[in-house]
């Protein structure tokens, strides 16, 4: 990637421009002078020789305005001709670095991304143009990469189950096989075809949550939206003998400002995976605590196993699942989640201007805290 140089202070391109066109416009100024002046010396001459005749008032009046309009019929166009030539010479000098930057931007296309516009060193307002245009950019690269690392990863998921249905459907049509001999491949077929459905719907949920409208988020009281969550979450985590409580002030109210359906999603992935990975017996607490006047942080802590330092930030990856997640997969005997619950989780927290981070918890397990804006009062 092609670094751009920082600019240095200089004259701006507004103040280039006020310098040029005075400059510009003295020289069309002295060029008319100096024209008229020398005209009506001439003119003046010739009438003081001593061959001329006396003159009276009126002829020379009359001769006066004659010289004067000669002088300025000459001047005149000499002195357009000069602010025409200047004024070109300045738009074209003032102008061409915009359309270098313009000719480079044009050249750019989604496979050359990397490239970088040259930062000029003496103009400050296109020096900001340009800073601006490469941090696009920038954003742009990391936009299409990460789209086409989501596109393989989404395919590669999408791929693996359907070749096990194949595969499992053609074992079983080779050879005549017992009703038993058929339920269990029904059975391993049926499991696939529900992991195809949560990998769908995972994928909806994150396609809708890049399509809400800017504008859409409303002011929520965030207790009430978490007991929602809680009470949504309760049913599974009595059938995994599991402690799950809310540890908030009674009375207290928290609102910020979030789009209803997709906090009501992120608090539900948080949940489900924090009792997904507890085992038996064990506890998972949700809290809630300022961060500041204007953040609000929610905190979900389990019993678990926890997260390793090297997979903090590579869970919230999508498609991406930790030890644990494995660990648990095993366990159940089961092909467990798809890797997108907590990718959603962070698009929610990105798009509602918060964060999602994981550390170690007092309960022993992982503590995911969810940190939120307030809304203004």
């Amino acid at each position: 990637m092609t670094k751009s140089t920082s600019a240095t202070p200089g004259l701006s391109l507004r103040a280039r421009l006020t310098v040029w066109m005075l400059a510009s416009s003295v020289l069309s100024l002295l060029a008319f002078a100096i024209t008229a002046f020398i005209a009506v010396s001439l003119e003046e001459r010739a009438d003081l020789s001593p061959q001329a005749p006396p003159e009276t008032p009126a002829e020379i009046a009359s001769e006066t305005a004659e010289e004067v309009l000669f002088a300025m019929g000459l001047a005149a166009p000499l002195a357009l001709l000069v602010s025409v030539v200047g004024a070109i010479w300045i738009s074209r000098r003032t102008l061409e670095p915009i359309h270098a930057v313009v000719r480079t931007a044009d050249e750019m296309g989604a496979s050359d991304l990397h490239r970088r516009l040259r930062t000029p060193s003496s103009d400050p307002e296109l020096a900001e143009l340009v800073t601006a245009l490469n941090g696009l950019f920038e954003r742009l690269e990391s936009g299409f990469g990460a789209l086409e690392r989501y596109a393989a990863d989404a395919s590669h998921e999408l791929r693996t189950p359907l070749a096990v249905i194949a595969s499992e459907l053609e074992v079983a049509l080779r050879h005549e096989r017992s009703s038993a001999q058929w339920k269990q491949v029904a059975e391993t077929a049926l499991d696939e075809v529900h992991r195809l459905t949560r990998l769908v719907e995972a994928l909806l949920a994150l396609a809708r949550l890049d399509a809400l409208p800017p504008g859409s988020a409303v002011s929520l009281d965030l207790h009430e939206a978490i007991e929602e969550a809680v009470v949504r979450m309760a049913p599974q985590a009595k059938a995994a003998d599991l402690s799950l409580t809310l540890d908030a002030p009674a009375g207290e109210s928290v609102v910020v400002s979030a789009h209803a359906a997709a906090l009501a999603s992120a608090l539900t992935s948080l949940l489900a995976n924090a009792l997904r990975y507890t085992p038996a017996g064990g506890a998972v607490r949700v809290s809630v605590t300022r961060a500041s006047a204007d953040q609000v942080d929610v905190h979900v802590d389990d019993s678990g196993p926890g997260v390793p330092d090297a997979e903090r930030e590579a869970v919230f990856e999508p498609f991406t699942r930790g030890s644990a997640g494995r660990a648990a997969d095993a366990h159940h005997g089961t092909s467990g989640g798809v890797g997108l619950g907590l990718a959603m989780v962070r698009r929610v927290a990105e798009r509602h201007g918060g964060t999602i981070r994981v550390t170690p918890s007092p309960l022993g397990g992982a503590r995911f805290t969810l940190r939120l804006p307030v809304a203004p009062s």
